[in-house]
């Protein structure tokens, strides 16, 4: 973060995702600073990279602006920044990081400007240890002298308030079990909880004839990214540990396409393609298949008109995979990929 000012003249950082809040078969399962996959349980994990980012939030504030003469690169590898509060009481901060760095340096700053010479709070991230409160350095005669270890991250500071929390997350468990939902829980229109789209929009729907039910909302494809085109929309909810197991699901074609139900999902891909599981597909043309990943294993045809519910359900047993329609079992099949 430090450089993107000094090289970049860039003060505002973008990260995605802030948050890993979504299912570990979805593409980049670890790209937050802190993982919350699992919210049915309320556990999180804290990444080293969320301390890493504590070094610069906890030590400015929204208006605090870098002194451009008190930043710079580092001769024997890293870099430092300083920041100060716009405020009377001059605090500052410096950020200093020596990630490249393989030998221990010295900074001395002189302090002026109005700048407070209230001695330094030191904070420190290494390999082993992440935001770890050390001695204050004092500041001699308007001198400040900062000994930098390779591999670290530095914070010194005229502030109080900074803090690392210490409190242990309640433990980790698998998506709770049997679980039914009618959306009734909620409001139309929001996003049912567990729910992750993929290449659509799912909301909470007034059901015709009353009730509530889950209804994809977008139309028509996005623009796609050249390099990670959307699949057709599909939403996930539950576990990949599950192997042994039935899923159904009433579903309602508006006009014309499909409904689809999956399970056994090991990934879902960053492109066109469906996830990598089974699915049974039943379209409003009167087609039905069963499916593994883009492969079909069964197909048919049965009674399955546009506007009206139907329900599909895939049942799972060891290598035995048994689709029904509207209660009748269409095709049972043993497959082992």
């Amino acid at each position: 973060m430090d450089q993107t000012d000094i090289q970049g003249r860039m003060t505002k950082t973008i990260i995605w995702s802030m948050v890993n809040a979504y299912y570990e078969n979805l593409p980049w399962p670890d790209s937050g600073p802190l993982k919350a996959s699992s919210p049915w349980s309320g556990n999180y994990e804290i990444y080293p990279a969320l301390w890493a980012i504590a070094h610069t939030t906890q030590f400015a504030q929204p208006g605090w602006r870098y002194i451009d003469g008190a930043c710079g690169l580092l001769r024997r590898g890293g870099s430092y920044v300083c920041l100060r509060s716009p405020e009377p009481e001059g605090d500052w901060s410096i950020i200093a990081e020596t990630a490249e760095a393989k030998y221990p340096q010295t900074l001395v700053f002189r302090v002026s400007g109005g700048l407070s010479t209230k001695p330094l709070h030191v904070w420190r991230s290494d390999r082993t240890e992440q935001f770890a409160r050390i001695n204050d350095l004092p500041i001699d005669d308007g001198l400040a002298t900062l000994d930098l270890e390779p591999g670290c991250i530095y914070s010194f500071t005229t502030t109080r308030g900074q803090r690392k929390g210490l409190v242990a997350p309640p433990p980790k468990t698998d998506f709770p079990f049997p679980y039914r939902d009618d959306f009734e829980d909620g409001r139309a229109g929001g996003l049912p909880k567990y729910f992750s789209d993929q290449g659509g929009a799912f909301e909470a729907a007034e059901r015709p004839g009353g009730g509530r039910c889950l209804r994809q909302t977008v139309a028509q494809c996005g623009i796609d990214w050249h390099y990670h085109p959307n699949p057709e929309p599909y939403t996930m909810i539950g576990s990949a540990n599950w192997r042994d197991y039935e899923v159904e699901c009433e579903a309602l074609v508006e006009q014309s396409g499909y409904a689809a139900v999956y399970g056994r999902i090991a990934t879902s891909l960053q492109n066109e393609y469906p996830p990598r599981g089974y699915w049974l597909k039943a379209g409003a043309d009167g087609r039905w298949e069963l499916k593994a990943f883009t492969g079909t294993l069964a197909a048919g045809r049965c009674p399955f008109a546009a506007d009206q519910w139907h329900a599909l359900k895939l049942k799972f047993d060891g290598p035995r995979i048994t689709a029904s329609i509207d209660g009748r079992e269409v095709v049972s099949i043993e497959d082992r990929t």
